[in-house]
């Protein structure tokens, strides 16, 4: 496939397969290119085009602003350079952490329904799954855009990498991913992500889930329980046939003594939702209630939307005074 040559003005240059993305290329090299949703959300990975030419996936990605067009400014996730370039981005070392990250092939070999729309899917690679708990992988289906998603099993050598994807209605990526049949063929392209689990710190853990952030937050409670942390696992959804997944948080081996489970619905309507008998709020009020004046003795991992990752932010380092370095957030759209 043919390639083009980006340089990092002052810094090294790298290889980009045409119609891969700048960012991507960058990390699989080995070049401590910035980033963190990879998805166009957070502008984590913006850079300034010094010369070539370029080509935008994501017109519309949410991060990149007017501001940025009139600057040559581009998003480092949705841009791949269709010429030899030089481009000027700050670099960060942090960023290397892990495994670097690399294409392969693998096949669909398990799937089952863990709610009414969301399904864990395990695929299987001829290589270890070689990764850090909390950290996502691109899964491309044939004929379809590829999307994020977040393993969440633990590394191993079989080779296995376990997502949980939720089927969204005329979702062409979701819905195709689901939908496969077992043995069918795909491209993963992993792993990414700095919202991974911290092994090196010693303290308790909360784990934040909404929706489909349970599959970081599954990896990063199972690396904690084999490490003999305590785990406080928070997850809300929106009604109570949502909540069908939190067996899976109470089949982890550390339930009933190192591992709490807290669930709650958003649903303001109480007489449709009446055999729910759990807690009704949303998630930041539910850490507020059951933890409250605990909170500066825990080391926090989070995984939903945005709207979620900043009222987290803003009650615990606004709120709480917590250093942003105890927080690992996972955003996601």
């Amino acid at each position: 496939m043919k390639s083009v040559c980006v340089e990092i003005d002052g810094g090294p240059s790298f290889r980009q397969s045409l119609g891969d993305r700048v960012m991507r290329a960058a990390l699989r090299a080995g070049v401590a290119f910035p980033y963190e949703c990879n998805s166009g959300s957070c502008g984590c990975c913006r850079f300034e085009l010094l010369s070539g030419t370029v080509e935008v996936a994501w017109l519309e990605a949410p991060a990149w602003t007017d501001r940025d067009r009139r600057k040559g400014r581009y998003l480092g996730c949705q841009t791949c350079a269709t010429s030899d370039a030089v481009i000027r981005v700050m670099p960060d070392e942090k960023v290397l952490a892990g495994q670097r990250p690399q294409k392969f092939n693998a096949i669909l070999s398990a799937k089952r329904w863990v709610t009414h729309d969301m399904c864990m899917l395990v695929f299987h690679s001829d290589g270890p799954a070689e990764f850090l708990p909390g950290q996502y992988a691109i899964v491309r289906a044939p004929g379809v855009p590829a999307r994020c998603y977040s393993m969440s099993n633990l590394p191993n050598d079989s080779g296995d990498w376990e997502f949980i994807v939720r089927r969204v209605p005329g979702g062409k990526s979701s819905e195709a991913i689901v939908d496969s049949e077992l043995g069918a063929p795909f491209e993963l392209d992993g792993p990414y992500g700095m919202a991974f689990f911290r092994e090196a710190e010693r303290e308790d853990l909360v784990c934040v889930a909404g929706g489909s952030g349970l599959a970081p937050m599954l990896s990063i409670a199972r690396a904690a329980d084999a490490a003999g942390r305590s785990v406080e696992f928070f997850y809300g959804g929106r009604r109570p046939e949502d909540m069908a997944c939190i067996r899976e948080i109470e089949a982890l081996a550390g339930f009933g003594t190192r591992l709490r489970v807290h669930a709650a619905i958003s649903s303001p309507h109480p007489a449709e939702d009446s055999h729910w008998t759990g807690e009704r709020c949303l998630l930041p009020e539910l850490l507020k209630l059951r933890l409250g004046a605990e909170f500066p003795r825990y080391r926090f991992y989070a995984a939903g939307a945005p709207v979620l990752m900043s009222a987290l932010e803003e009650m615990l380092v606004t709120g709480h005074a917590l250093p942003p370095e105890r927080l690992h957030f996972d955003r996601f759209q």
